[in-house]
């Protein structure tokens, strides 16, 4: 890992540094939020230290939490300053967690949807303040730092979400509206931290209301994100009937060389992933195109080309089922053998309900021959993801 210094002055404990790492780096957060609080906390240091040493002692469950794949849709990386904030403020404001809870329930169960959800950022505040108000909760118990800990391990996550009846290892047949333990959000871990490390049959009016507060943003942040982009215009038709049918989808879009398929591919961990014609820059055009020039720079014939650009199309499937998801430097790809099918989440920096195939190639060393001397799926050197492909940051 490496640490920004200039962000970071003077961290030698490797627990807050590996706490500062997973920070978002937008808003006010890192070594300045915690001077900030220590100065808030001047008359009351013993509580100011309790919170951050709950908060540091557990970096590493962040970290863990941040990258399970269990839960691939919680995102927590992008709320832990704000977490972080806000446990303090609610340390801060409120004697006990029940005048913390009832405060919180009057705001927010109250509040119009409408109103609340106007701006995304708005609503992602609001639900950070919840979790803040979750999180402080911890650090009024006896030991903090291990009462979150046994909170925030998977295990345990799994455990709570079956209990509460927010998630389970399969979906409920009889229930549409039920999720898999990969499909939770920040609100539904938002829900699990309210509930859990309660006792048993708790009957809790207030508790009930802000839970029920949660869900409302919930539905209306779903609601927000399918209004806002449910597919980029741009892509055309969706052939919605080649859903879950990789080859297919890939042999109607070289038929008619536009549109999309939505789910062509489906990934554990990664969820749907769409699947887009797009043209010389992004997409199947893309990959064909840049896969032919390729093949013709290193002197092979036209007609060559076109078969080996189209061999590497007709792989995707194949490495998308069997491969590893890698992510280095904000860039995604899924690797299997020596095809990587590159992949983004969102378009133009706006986030999208799937992943989608921007680019995919063949990986080879800087010493090696040629790409065309032996079959196209052999073992081959890994190369880093920043090699002379696409950006897959860049914005298409």
């Amino acid at each position: 890992m490496n640490f920004d210094k200039a962000t970071h002055p003077n961290v030698g404990d490797s627990n807050l540094a590996l706490l500062m790492y997973n920070m978002p780096r937008t808003k006010t957060q890192g070594i300045e939020l915690l001077n900030r609080w220590q100065k808030e906390f001047s008359n009351d240091i013993k509580s100011y230290e309790k919170v951050k040493k709950m908060f540091v002692d557990n970096a590493g469950s962040f970290h863990n939490l941040i990258h399970d794949m269990n839960f691939p849709n919680v995102s927590l990386n992008a709320y832990l300053s704000d977490i972080v904030d806000r446990s303090f403020a609610n340390l801060k404001n409120y004697q006990s967690t029940s005048e913390s809870l009832k405060d919180l329930s009057e705001k927010f169960y109250k509040t119009s949807s409408l109103e609340m959800f106007e701006k995304s950022v708005q609503g992602s505040s609001d639900i950070s303040e919840i979790l803040g108000g979750a999180i402080a909760r911890f650090a009024r118990f006896d030991d903090p730092s291990k009462a979150l800990f046994e909170a925030l391990r998977s295990d345990n996550i799994k455990k709570g979400l079956k209990e509460f009846k927010i998630a389970d290892v399969t979906k409920d047949m009889f229930n549409p509206d039920s999720k898999q333990f990969k499909d939770i959000d920040i609100y539904d871990f938002t829900h699990y931290l309210l509930m859990v490390n309660r006792e048993p049959n708790e009957n809790n009016p207030t508790l009930k209301r802000l839970i029920e507060a949660v869900k409302d943003m919930q539905k209306e942040s779903e609601k927000g994100i399918k209004q806002k982009l449910e597919t980029p215009s741009e892509w055309g038709h969706n052939y919605s009937e080649f859903k879950n049918d990789g080859l297919g989808a890939i042999n109607k879009l070289l038929e008619t060389k536009k549109g999309f398929v939505a789910g062509a591919f489906h990934k554990e961990g990664l969820g749907d992933i769409d699947l887009v014609w797009g043209n010389k820059d992004y997409g199947l055009e893309h990959i064909l195109k840049r896969r032919e020039d390729q093949a013709l720079n290193n002197g092979i014939s036209e007609t060559e080309a076109k078969e080996y650009a189209m061999s590497v199309v007709k792989t995707i499937p194949e490495v998308i089922e069997k491969g590893v998801k890698v992510e280095r430097n904000g860039r995604m790809a899924i690797e299997y053998q020596n095809i990587r099918v590159g992949l983004k989440d969102n378009w133009k920096g706006e986030k999208l309900p799937n992943h989608w195939v921007i680019t995919g190639y063949e990986k080879r060393s800087e010493n090696s021959e040629s790409l065309y001397t032996s079959p196209l799926i052999t073992k081959g050197e890994t190369l880093p993801l920043n090699s002379n492909e696409p950006n897959l940051t860049t914005k298409n």
